[in-house]
């Protein structure tokens, strides 16, 4: 026998207030906690992004380096067994250029037919998550430009 007066056999289970109550702390703490994890899918997005423009900005140096090494300022060098247009000694914006100093799977690159130096490089499947490549002209040097503020919202 307990305080009650009840013997321990018949106290069975919860009542249906407790239950109740556990329902509407476990609906309080859901509404609170799934905003947070809604949105991986954009901060995924976000990041994989973000990764390829750093792998675009360590394949710009690399490039340049290897150039700078070669003496080849407009023209072809060689990274790991790949042939790289270059163009002032950067890679160039096309597929014999930039997309063969760096491996960018998953993004699709367009390249400006009226601005030929500019590539735009956008997360396969998002168009929102964008950035650009300019080529290096006789005056600068090849750059990317920041990841477009909608990736990820």
């Amino acid at each position: 026998m307990n305080r009650s007066g009840r013997s321990v056999a018949q106290q069975a289970g919860f009542t249906l207030i407790e239950l109740i109550m556990v329902v509407v702390i476990l609906g309080v703490l859901s509404a609170f906690a799934l905003p947070r994890f809604g949105d991986f899918k954009g901060n995924a997005e976000l990041q994989s992004t973000a990764a390829a423009k750093g792998a675009i900005d360590s394949a710009i140096g690399i490039s340049h380096a290897q150039a700078l090494v070669s003496g080849v300022t407009t023209g072809n060098i060689t990274l790991d067994g790949v042939t790289v247009a270059m163009v002032n000694g950067y890679p160039a914006a096309s597929t014999a250029g930039l997309e063969k100093a760096v491996d960018l799977k998953g993004f699709t690159v367009t390249y400006n037919a009226a601005n030929p130096i500019v590539g735009t490089i956008a997360k396969t499947g998002s168009a929102a998550c964008t950035f650009t490549y300019t080529a290096a002209t006789a005056t600068a040097q090849a750059t990317t430009g920041a990841v477009n503020a909608g990736c990820g919202s």
